[in-house]
């Protein structure tokens, strides 16, 4: 009989083990990914007092100077721009035309 008790006693250590590792396991966060589209830059820079942006088409081909284009956050379009250049490496200047663009915004050509 004290054979029996001492397997019964056992099998309810494992059990518990396994429902404390459960609780502690945890998924990791999901991650974002964007999809790159042709002619999608990033801002890098807002002058607010001469409305101009700088836009970063490092991932992207700049498309051509005067060439208009929408500036989205969070998918939402907030602002109109016109690119008057100069143009520096992967960095081009764009006029605000309409909205407000931040930092960090997505530069699109729809």
């Amino acid at each position: 009989m004290a054979m029996l008790f001492c397997a019964c006693a056992h099998s309810n250590k494992e059990k518990k083990a396994v429902r404390t590792q459960k609780s502690i396991t945890t998924l990791p966060a999901p991650t974002v990914v964007r999809p790159v589209t042709k002619g999608s830059g990033v801002v890098l820079s807002v002058n607010e007092t001469l409305h101009f942006v700088v836009i970063d088409f490092s991932s992207a081909e700049i498309p051509p100077l005067n060439t208009r284009l929408n500036v989205y956050r969070a998918g939402q379009k907030v602002a109109e721009l016109n690119l008057s250049g100069p143009i520096r490496n992967s960095n081009v200047v764009a006029d605000i035309r309409a909205g407000e663009a931040k930092v960090g915004d997505e530069v699109r050509l729809d």
